[in-house]
């Protein structure tokens, strides 16, 4: 899961940030800036999309590439207007989630 996906990442040289709720993410995004962030859209306690919003309010530059098992559950002009411009349906490949990091 998610630990897979954090050393996947740094072993292509990128430094990761790893949290599983949106209050982590959410504490996250206050203390530093990131370039890009891998949003699973079903979170504990909430979803992505709360996430999503509140990074775009402090950096309108970061790329946001969202997961999701249900891609039928979020609609895509709310995805849009958050400005997430890629999305990954579960099971997805490991080329896949490389590619989407590399070129969000």
């Amino acid at each position: 899961g998610r630990e897979f996906m954090r050393l996947l990442i740094e072993g292509t040289g990128h430094l990761v940030q790893s949290c599983g709720t949106v209050r982590e993410a959410m504490a996250l995004l206050e203390k530093e800036p990131f370039d890009l962030l891998l949003l699973d859209l079903e979170l504990p306690y909430g979803n992505g999309t709360t996430v999503a919003a509140f990074a775009r309010e402090r950096n309108r530059s970061v790329e946001i590439v969202a997961m999701t098992a249900r891609r039928d559950r979020w609609d895509s002009a709310l995805l849009s207007l958050l400005g997430i411009r890629r999305s990954l349906v579960k099971p997805y490949r490991i080329r896949e989630v490389m590619e989407a990091i590399e070129h969000p």
